[in-house]
């Protein structure tokens, strides 16, 4: 991807975070309070916070039940289908104390993630490979 390609990806990927983020904005208490009553777990375990569910909720036409991120489908042995396109959320990013835990959000980062639903099992041939090596063989 050349120079060019990257800057206006990222004006574009910007753009749908705004327009996102400008509809979440526009919700009534009682719509925002609605929405944020969904629980989205991650492949990890872990809760989306109530902005990313809301993102999430935009940006996907039917109702995810687990997320994940590419390289976590992975590892979980899944795959992402040919052709499926994810919900960009935010995550945040900065210094941590001991226990690994965020101390304070000083920036935000952007991930794309993808519904179990947008996945299939990985084959047993598959599985047994790295996964460097099945990346390689999906490009």
């Amino acid at each position: 991807m050349t120079q060019d390609e990257k800057l206006i990806y990222r004006k574009e990927k910007m753009a749908k975070i705004k327009a996102i983020r400008e509809k979440i904005l526009s919700l009534s208490d009682q719509e925002r309070e609605a929405l944020t009553a969904i629980s989205i777990p991650t492949i990890e375990g872990r809760f989306l916070s109530r902005h990313n569910v809301m993102m999430i909720i935009f940006q996907f036409p039917f109702n995810p039940t687990v997320v994940g991120g590419f390289k976590q489908w992975l590892k979980a042995g899944r795959s992402v289908k040919k052709g499926e396109h994810g919900a960009v959320i935010l995550y945040p990013v900065g210094p941590k104390d001991d226990q690994g835990n965020l101390e304070d959000a000083e920036r935000f980062f952007s991930a794309t993630v993808f519904d179990i639903s947008q996945t299939e099992p990985i084959s047993e041939s598959l599985k047994s490979e790295n996964v460097d090596e099945y990346l390689i063989s999906k490009n």
